[in-house]
């Protein structure tokens, strides 16, 4: 029995970078060893193990054999004969297929330690062709190494275009299209993530009908969540419908990116009334769930920051940019009915009418306050 870090960890030591998970290949062990050393098994279609005390994921070697059409259209064999060349070789591309062992060697039998040198996106194999969902994670790959100057190879580029050309793209599940694209929006350069899979003939057949309305990039600030990019990802298109029809994206990103878009456009000719901010509270629901009014906050700072289409000003009297506009006269507002005593307006009447009533007239006072003070 051989452990072997591999893949992504390795690549990105090589590269500088701070791994932020491992993954370790076991060689010449079975289930019921693995079982008995005190892993838990979690695999469903392969031998996958966590780690008793480190909880990473520790997978037995094995091999892969293409069956049907789609990512799932695999049957895979484990066993202990299978060498850590054989696993390494079943990997997408030569810089995620580096192992090392536990006294250091590297072992880079598909020679990616060179293609890291030369900023090369490479196939392992042909076998690439079998999985379609590798398309996807070049491009992936290639947006979050972009600033690192990779490129992809001319041959795997023709591979790509074969996948798209043999129909294993439309088969892929939107769950998996879906975990590949919120992943994309992570990374540093989303636009070139969508090049990619252009230059291949892949995005009009995961995105049809999508017409870009600006650029895809949502740059800047890494720290920003999914939930945010995807929000200003959904309104940089025309068609919204079309980012979802081949995707399982989750109901509240979706309702998220309607509210945004629609408030947006409100917010344009925002004229400071307090009726009209207490409208668009509510429409977002924010008094009950106030974190729909961060990633509005956000969403729609960066909109306005970013896109040009979207021009925002004098929002309060005497002129405000529309991000600092925002955060006085939403999150001030709201936080501000925690200071002001309801019961100065329910005049010992606590039905449930009047209690509804009585909140709308502190939140309107609380948003007249705010703007009185930042006018």
């Amino acid at each position: 029995m051989k452990i072997y870090l591999v893949g992504g960890a390795i690549r990105d030591e090589l590269l500088g970078i701070i791994p932020e998970e491992r993954d370790w290949v076991v060689v010449g062990s079975t289930p019921e060893e693995m079982i008995s050393l005190g892993y838990k098994p979690i695999g469903k279609d392969f031998p996958v193990f966590l780690h008793p005390e480190t909880s990473e994921e520790y997978a037995l070697a094995r091999t892969e054999r293409k069956v049907s059409l789609g990512y799932h259209g695999f049957e895979f064999f484990s066993d202990p004969s299978v060498t850590l060349e054989e696993d390494l070789m079943r990997r997408d591309i030569t810089i995620n297929a580096i192992a090392k062992s536990d006294k250091g060697k590297i072992i880079d039998p598909f020679n990616g330690r060179s293609d890291i040198k030369t900023r090369i996106l490479k196939h392992v194999s042909p076998a690439f062709i079998e999985d379609p969902v590798r398309v996807l994670r070049v491009a992936r790959f290639a947006a979050r190494f972009y600033s690192y100057d990779f490129k992809v190879h001319d041959e795997l580029h023709k591979i790509m275009i074969d996948v798209v050309k043999n129909k294993e793209i439309g088969a892929l599940s939107p769950d998996r299209v879906w975990k590949e694209f919120s992943l994309a929006l992570m990374e540093d350069s989303t636009d070139e993530f969508f090049n990619v899979l252009k230059k291949c003939g892949a995005d009009s057949i995961l995105f049809p009908g999508a017409r870009k309305s600006q650029a895809y990039s949502i740059n800047s600030d890494n720290h920003a969540s999914l939930d945010v990019r995807y929000v200003c990802f959904a309104n940089m298109f025309k068609e919204q419908s079309s980012l979802y029809s081949n995707m399982n994206v989750p109901a509240y990103l979706r309702e998220m990116s309607e509210l945004v878009e629609e408030n947006f456009l409100k917010f344009q000719k925002f004229s400071g009334n307090p009726e009209q901010i207490l409208e668009a509270l509510e429409s977002l629901d924010a008094m009950r769930r106030p974190e729909r009014l961060d990633i509005y906050l956000k969403a729609a700072s960066y909109l306005c920051q970013n896109i040009k289409n979207y021009e925002v000003s004098n929002l309060i009297d005497g002129g405000a940019d529309f991000n600092a506009a925002l955060h006085v006269l939403l999150r001030e507002s709201h936080d501000a009915i925690e200071r002001i005593d309801t019961k100065e307006f329910t005049q010992g009447n606590e039905s449930g009418e009047s209690i509804k009533l009585a909140k709308r007239k502190v939140f309107l006072k609380a948003i007249d306050t705010v703007i009185s003070q930042n006018k």
